[in-house]
């Protein structure tokens, strides 16, 4: 009898942990934070980034990012809406709109740096496994003296430690630069 119920347990709990792609709408994450441009200001810090479901095709995100170097603070702040589609458990297209909001300190100087920045990104959502992971693009506007737009590659992959947490590594791919992020993840 005992040879029945272990097998019949643990089909349920591997069952039980693999986590479906729309899962990866509904978190609150802390991330370490290394941005790396190419005039060789690179910054580090702090992030925290979360998505919240409105409805089964919407979500809010919001995010901001605590990054300095030994010449700048930085503080940037993001907050969007997304819509995703899920196509069946493993595979979600979506699409998301963000406001980019980025200050910054010179620490030498009393000088400041203020920039506006709207981002529009479409991807896909996966899941294999206890592996989740997005790609995409995003367009980046950026405001300011004269208006810029750049295209972004992104990508990102977390490991299902259990049903709530998760831990992972993500990258924003650009000509100007690249933004790279390891974390945890916690699912509600």
């Amino acid at each position: 009898m005992k040879f029945k119920i272990i097998p019949l347990t643990s089909l349920f709990l591997l069952n039980h942990i693999t986590v479906s792609a729309a899962d990866q709408f509904q978190y609150v994450e802390l991330t370490i934070v290394n941005v790396s441009i190419d005039e060789g200001s690179d910054s580090a810090g702090l992030g925290v980034e979360g998505k919240l479901k409105i409805s089964d095709n919407f979500y809010a995100n919001a995010a901001y990012q605590k990054l300095s170097n030994s010449d700048t603070e930085n503080d940037r702040g993001f907050i969007g809406l997304g819509m995703k589609y899920e196509v069946n458990k493993y595979l979600v297209p979506f699409s998301q709109i963000d406001y980019v909001n980025i200050n910054g300190k010179f620490k030498t100087s009393s000088d400041s740096l203020s920039l506006k920045q709207y981002r529009i990104g479409v991807g896909v959502a996966g899941s294999v496994s206890d592996i989740q992971y997005k790609l995409g693009l995003s367009r980046y506007f950026i405001e300011g003296n004269e208006v810029k737009d750049e295209t972004i590659e992104f990508l990102e992959a977390f490991y299902s430690i259990n049903n709530s947490f998760s831990v992972g590594g993500k990258a924003e791919l650009a000509d100007g630069g690249n933004i790279y992020g390891v974390g945890i993840r916690y699912r509600f």
